[in-house]
Protein backbone atom coordinates (compact mmCIF):
# COMPACT_ATOMS: atom_id res chain seq x y z
CA UNK A 1 0.00 0.00 0.00
CA UNK A 2 1.45 3.52 -0.95
CA UNK A 3 1.95 5.99 1.93
CA UNK A 4 -0.81 8.65 2.13
CA UNK A 5 2.05 11.29 1.59
CA UNK A 6 2.40 10.08 -2.08
CA UNK A 7 -1.08 9.66 -2.25
CA UNK A 8 -1.89 13.81 -1.41
CA UNK A 9 1.13 14.76 -2.98
CA UNK A 10 -1.36 13.55 -6.56
CA UNK A 11 -4.51 15.15 -4.78
CA UNK A 12 -3.81 18.91 -7.01
CA UNK A 13 -3.33 17.25 -10.03
CA UNK A 14 -6.49 15.41 -9.78
CA UNK A 15 -8.24 18.06 -8.92
CA UNK A 16 -7.48 19.71 -12.21
CA UNK A 17 -8.01 16.27 -14.07
CA UNK A 18 -11.52 16.70 -12.74
CA UNK A 19 -12.08 20.39 -13.36
CA UNK A 20 -10.99 20.12 -16.69
CA UNK A 21 -13.47 17.11 -17.50
CA UNK A 22 -16.33 19.02 -15.83
CA UNK A 23 -15.17 22.70 -17.74
CA UNK A 24 -18.22 23.02 -19.67
CA UNK A 25 -20.66 22.67 -16.65
CA UNK A 26 -21.35 26.76 -16.04
CA UNK A 27 -23.40 25.85 -12.64
CA UNK A 28 -21.16 23.86 -10.66
CA UNK A 29 -24.48 23.39 -8.07
CA UNK A 30 -26.45 21.69 -10.83
CA UNK A 31 -26.14 17.86 -10.57
CA UNK A 32 -28.20 17.00 -13.70
CA UNK A 33 -25.85 18.94 -15.97
CA UNK A 34 -23.10 17.23 -14.79
CA UNK A 35 -25.00 14.01 -15.27
CA UNK A 36 -25.63 15.69 -18.91
CA UNK A 37 -21.99 16.43 -19.74
CA UNK A 38 -20.98 12.84 -18.29
CA UNK A 39 -23.71 11.34 -20.86
CA UNK A 40 -22.36 13.50 -23.47
CA UNK A 41 -18.46 12.48 -23.11
CA UNK A 42 -19.52 9.13 -22.94
CA UNK A 43 -21.69 8.97 -26.15
CA UNK A 44 -18.67 11.37 -27.42
CA UNK A 45 -15.94 8.20 -26.62
CA UNK A 46 -18.42 6.29 -28.60
CA UNK A 47 -18.56 8.26 -31.52
CA UNK A 48 -14.82 8.80 -31.80
CA UNK A 49 -14.31 5.00 -31.51
CA UNK A 50 -16.99 4.00 -34.03
CA UNK A 51 -15.46 6.72 -36.18
CA UNK A 52 -12.46 5.06 -36.04
CA UNK A 53 -13.28 1.35 -37.31
CA UNK A 54 -15.26 3.47 -39.98
CA UNK A 55 -11.87 5.17 -41.73
CA UNK A 56 -10.49 2.13 -41.22
CA UNK A 57 -12.78 0.22 -43.26
CA UNK A 58 -13.25 3.21 -45.93
CA UNK A 59 -9.43 3.36 -46.33
CA UNK A 60 -9.17 -0.53 -47.14
CA UNK A 61 -12.11 -0.04 -49.60
CA UNK A 62 -10.74 2.91 -51.05
CA UNK A 63 -14.31 4.62 -50.11
CA UNK A 64 -15.49 8.02 -48.99
CA UNK A 65 -19.05 8.75 -47.49
CA UNK A 66 -21.03 11.54 -48.65
CA UNK A 67 -23.71 10.73 -45.97
CA UNK A 68 -23.78 10.24 -41.85
CA UNK A 69 -26.27 9.06 -40.26
CA UNK A 70 -26.36 8.69 -35.98
CA UNK A 71 -28.69 6.50 -34.30
CA UNK A 72 -29.40 6.57 -30.68
CA UNK A 73 -31.63 4.01 -28.91
CA UNK A 74 -32.28 5.29 -25.24
CA UNK A 75 -33.09 3.25 -22.04
CA UNK A 76 -36.99 3.32 -22.65
CA UNK A 77 -36.45 1.87 -26.35
CA UNK A 78 -36.35 4.97 -27.99
CA UNK A 79 -35.11 5.28 -31.10
CA UNK A 80 -33.65 8.66 -32.46
CA UNK A 81 -32.24 9.40 -36.30
CA UNK A 82 -30.48 12.07 -37.61
CA UNK A 83 -28.61 12.47 -40.89
CA UNK A 84 -27.40 14.42 -42.92
CA UNK A 85 -25.90 14.19 -46.87
CA UNK A 86 -22.47 16.19 -47.38
CA UNK A 87 -21.27 18.62 -50.17
CA UNK A 88 -18.09 16.69 -50.25
CA UNK A 89 -17.55 13.00 -49.46
CA UNK A 90 -15.36 12.26 -45.50
CA UNK A 91 -13.21 9.24 -44.99
CA UNK A 92 -11.17 10.29 -42.28
CA UNK A 93 -11.94 10.02 -38.54
CA UNK A 94 -11.76 13.69 -37.88
CA UNK A 95 -14.16 14.33 -40.80
CA UNK A 96 -16.15 11.45 -39.47
CA UNK A 97 -16.58 12.18 -35.87
CA UNK A 98 -16.67 16.02 -36.41
CA UNK A 99 -20.16 15.68 -38.50
CA UNK A 100 -21.60 13.37 -35.93
CA UNK A 101 -21.10 15.21 -33.29
CA UNK A 102 -22.99 18.56 -35.15
CA UNK A 103 -25.78 15.57 -35.54
CA UNK A 104 -25.57 15.02 -31.82
CA UNK A 105 -26.11 18.95 -31.23
CA UNK A 106 -28.73 18.28 -33.17
CA UNK A 107 -30.07 15.40 -31.66
CA UNK A 108 -31.01 17.66 -28.27
CA UNK A 109 -30.69 14.75 -26.04
CA UNK A 110 -30.84 16.14 -22.77
CA UNK A 111 -30.87 14.26 -19.90
CA UNK A 112 -31.69 11.26 -21.36
CA UNK A 113 -29.42 7.92 -20.81
CA UNK A 114 -28.12 6.88 -23.83
CA UNK A 115 -28.30 3.03 -24.59
CA UNK A 116 -26.85 2.71 -27.78
CA UNK A 117 -24.75 4.75 -30.33
CA UNK A 118 -24.77 3.84 -34.14
CA UNK A 119 -23.18 5.62 -36.95
CA UNK A 120 -23.86 4.48 -40.86
CA UNK A 121 -21.90 5.92 -43.75
CA UNK A 122 -23.96 6.10 -47.23
CA UNK A 123 -23.70 7.56 -50.66
CA UNK A 124 -20.23 5.59 -50.97
CA UNK A 125 -17.37 6.30 -53.77
CA UNK A 126 -13.89 6.13 -54.83
CA UNK A 127 -12.03 8.40 -52.86
CA UNK A 128 -10.21 11.18 -54.10
CA UNK A 129 -7.12 11.11 -51.79
CA UNK A 130 -4.91 13.87 -53.69
CA UNK A 131 -8.01 16.41 -53.26
CA UNK A 132 -8.05 17.65 -57.17
CA UNK A 133 -10.92 18.71 -58.47
CA UNK A 134 -12.08 16.75 -61.41
CA UNK A 135 -12.54 18.63 -64.56
CA UNK A 136 -15.79 19.30 -66.13
CA UNK A 137 -15.01 19.56 -69.50
CA UNK A 138 -11.44 18.51 -71.45
CA UNK A 139 -9.58 20.87 -73.38
CA UNK A 140 -9.37 20.26 -77.34
CA UNK A 141 -6.45 18.85 -78.27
Amino acid sequence: MAPIRDEAEKLPALHDELLHVFSGVANRYDEEAYARHLADEAVRAELARLASGLEAMLRVQGLGARRITLKLRFDDERTLTRSRTLVRSVSQRQEIEAEAAELLARADVGSRPVRLVGLLLARLGRSRRDGRQLELFRPAG
